[in-house]
């Protein structure tokens, strides 16, 4: 049985801030604010603010997909 590994798992969580409900993707990355594509979430400097309202990263939280129906 193979089994996915929780960091392949990290490496594309999304992110929602919320405050102003933008989404982080770590494939796209935030190029604008100086964070590569493929960075996951974890490795952004704890001093990143939200591109959109300038919240801090900790007012992050992980993004769940709506469910397809």
């Amino acid at each position: 049985m193979t089994k996915k590994a929780p960091s392949d798992e990290e490496a594309t969580q999304k992110w929602i801030c919320r405050q102003c409900s933008m989404i982080y993707d770590p494939v796209k990355g935030d190029p604008d604010s100086g964070i590569a594509p493929g960075t996951p979430f974890a490795a952004i400097p704890d001093d990143w603010t939200c591109p959109i309202c300038g919240a801090q990263k900790k007012l992050f939280v992980p993004y769940e997909e709506p469910a397809a129906a």
